[in-house]
């Protein structure tokens, strides 16, 4: 009985590794697809932005710029816009405070925050209008991250209590068709 129980104990080892090991690489796999959704997202807003203000900067109305960028910045998933004249001259800002932290800080810890920031140069032909610089904080990827996490968790346990339950019933009739 004493051996059903070390094989036991062995095969929940093996179990909580095999989770543990799970639970990571779906996570680093998560990161990386969520990391390329919001720098691709990033990527998208700034073009938008560099296109659309092209002519606003032209004409010289600061206001109508100031304008565009609040309404694309207003319910998407960055952090801060600016916008740098010729001189590198910051002529508009507009940023978010820090968020409300909805995830456990390890999560950050064990996936490592990217780049979360892209700049364009804005020009008119060989003209160059300044600069356009936008950054998305890391809150919104590893909030999306834990979600996922979260959801998944629970199967994954359930999963791996099963399997060990299998095994261990598989061991005890091992042990009782030996006798």
């Amino acid at each position: 009985m004493l051996r059903l129980l070390g094989v036991s104990l062995v095969l929940a080892i093996i179990n909580i590794a095999l989770f543990a090991g799970l639970f990571y690489l779906q996570g680093a796999s998560l990161a990386d697809q969520l990391t390329l959704q919001f720098q691709q997202n990033m990527e998208s807003s700034l073009t938008a932005l560099g296109l659309i203000l092209q002519n606003t900067l032209l004409g010289g109305d600061v206001v109508m710029a100031e304008t565009i960028i609040n309404a694309m910045f207003d319910g998407s998933v960055l952090q801060s816009v600016s916008l740098y004249d010729l001189d590198g001259e910051l002529v508009f800002e507009r940023a978010f405070a820090e968020p409300h932290i909805a995830y456990p800080e390890w999560l950050g810890q064990l996936f490592p925050p990217p780049e979360m920031h892209r700049t364009m140069e804005m020009t008119d032909g060989w003209n160059i209008l300044g600069d356009l610089k936008v950054s998305s904080h890391q809150h919104h990827l590893y909030k999306a991250m834990w979600q996922v996490l979260t959801d998944r968790f629970l199967m994954y346990l359930l999963l791996m209590l099963t399997a060990w339950a299998l095994q261990v019933k598989l061991v005890i009739y091992a042990a009782k068709k030996e006798k």
